[in-house]
Protein backbone atom coordinates (compact mmCIF):
# COMPACT_ATOMS: atom_id res chain seq x y z
CA UNK A 1 0.00 0.00 0.00
CA UNK A 2 1.38 3.41 -1.18
CA UNK A 3 1.79 6.20 2.12
CA UNK A 4 0.99 9.57 1.47
CA UNK A 5 3.09 12.09 3.71
CA UNK A 6 5.49 11.66 6.74
CA UNK A 7 4.63 8.75 9.04
CA UNK A 8 4.49 9.69 12.43
CA UNK A 9 3.63 6.13 13.94
CA UNK A 10 2.30 2.70 12.72
CA UNK A 11 0.57 0.73 15.00
CA UNK A 12 0.87 -2.82 15.39
CA UNK A 13 -2.87 -3.35 13.97
CA UNK A 14 -1.61 -1.65 10.46
CA UNK A 15 -2.92 1.78 11.40
CA UNK A 16 -1.10 4.58 10.05
CA UNK A 17 -0.89 7.90 12.04
CA UNK A 18 0.58 10.48 9.54
CA UNK A 19 2.34 13.72 10.95
CA UNK A 20 0.17 17.10 9.35
CA UNK A 21 0.87 21.22 9.65
CA UNK A 22 -1.09 23.47 10.81
CA UNK A 23 -2.42 25.05 7.62
CA UNK A 24 -3.89 21.41 6.23
CA UNK A 25 -5.19 20.47 9.56
CA UNK A 26 -7.55 23.53 9.45
CA UNK A 27 -9.08 22.26 6.20
CA UNK A 28 -9.62 17.89 7.20
CA UNK A 29 -11.38 15.95 9.98
CA UNK A 30 -11.46 16.53 13.71
CA UNK A 31 -7.93 13.46 13.43
CA UNK A 32 -5.44 15.78 11.42
CA UNK A 33 -6.42 18.87 13.70
CA UNK A 34 -6.15 16.61 16.99
CA UNK A 35 -2.76 15.18 15.31
CA UNK A 36 -1.67 18.71 14.54
CA UNK A 37 -1.66 19.41 18.11
CA UNK A 38 0.20 17.03 19.18
CA UNK A 39 -1.92 13.90 19.86
CA UNK A 40 -1.38 10.92 18.10
CA UNK A 41 -4.16 8.45 17.15
CA UNK A 42 -4.14 5.29 18.68
CA UNK A 43 -4.73 1.87 17.51
CA UNK A 44 -8.53 1.65 17.55
CA UNK A 45 -8.83 4.85 16.03
CA UNK A 46 -9.34 6.50 19.45
CA UNK A 47 -7.21 10.12 20.46
CA UNK A 48 -7.08 11.49 23.76
CA UNK A 49 -8.83 14.81 23.16
CA UNK A 50 -11.83 12.56 21.56
CA UNK A 51 -12.26 10.25 24.62
CA UNK A 52 -11.73 13.24 27.25
CA UNK A 53 -14.67 15.02 24.78
CA UNK A 54 -16.62 11.69 24.88
CA UNK A 55 -16.40 11.88 28.84
CA UNK A 56 -17.37 15.29 29.33
CA UNK A 57 -20.79 14.75 27.08
CA UNK A 58 -21.26 11.67 29.28
CA UNK A 59 -20.89 13.30 32.61
CA UNK A 60 -23.46 16.37 31.18
CA UNK A 61 -26.22 13.95 30.22
CA UNK A 62 -26.07 12.40 33.57
CA UNK A 63 -26.49 15.66 34.73
CA UNK A 64 -29.06 16.70 32.36
CA UNK A 65 -31.09 13.54 33.41
CA UNK A 66 -30.50 13.93 37.16
CA UNK A 67 -32.04 17.86 37.15
CA UNK A 68 -34.71 16.37 35.10
CA UNK A 69 -35.65 13.69 37.92
CA UNK A 70 -35.54 16.87 40.28
CA UNK A 71 -37.87 18.90 38.13
CA UNK A 72 -40.00 15.75 38.10
CA UNK A 73 -40.01 15.41 42.07
CA UNK A 74 -41.33 19.27 42.32
CA UNK A 75 -37.41 19.97 44.00
CA UNK A 76 -36.65 23.69 44.74
CA UNK A 77 -34.40 25.14 42.11
CA UNK A 78 -35.17 22.16 39.99
CA UNK A 79 -35.32 24.33 36.94
CA UNK A 80 -32.50 26.42 37.45
CA UNK A 81 -30.35 22.88 37.83
CA UNK A 82 -32.27 21.90 34.23
CA UNK A 83 -31.32 25.13 32.57
CA UNK A 84 -27.51 25.06 33.70
CA UNK A 85 -26.89 21.47 32.64
CA UNK A 86 -28.21 21.71 29.59
CA UNK A 87 -26.46 24.74 28.48
CA UNK A 88 -23.53 22.39 29.74
CA UNK A 89 -24.62 19.81 27.64
CA UNK A 90 -25.02 21.91 24.47
CA UNK A 91 -21.77 23.79 25.10
CA UNK A 92 -20.11 19.86 24.88
CA UNK A 93 -21.90 19.12 21.80
CA UNK A 94 -21.16 22.28 20.00
CA UNK A 95 -17.27 21.76 20.79
CA UNK A 96 -17.41 17.83 19.55
CA UNK A 97 -19.21 19.59 16.63
CA UNK A 98 -16.16 21.77 16.14
CA UNK A 99 -13.95 18.57 16.34
CA UNK A 100 -15.72 16.86 13.23
CA UNK A 101 -15.85 19.86 11.49
CA UNK A 102 -12.10 20.24 11.64
CA UNK A 103 -12.77 23.87 12.98
CA UNK A 104 -9.70 25.19 15.82
CA UNK A 105 -12.31 25.82 18.62
CA UNK A 106 -9.44 26.53 21.17
CA UNK A 107 -11.14 24.27 23.99
CA UNK A 108 -9.79 21.35 23.44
Amino acid sequence: MATAGTIAQVHSNGRICYEVTATSCLEACACLLLAAKGAITAADGSNQASTEANFRQQQAEEAVAKAEAAVARGEAAAQEQLAEAEAELEEVENSMACMCQGADCRRL
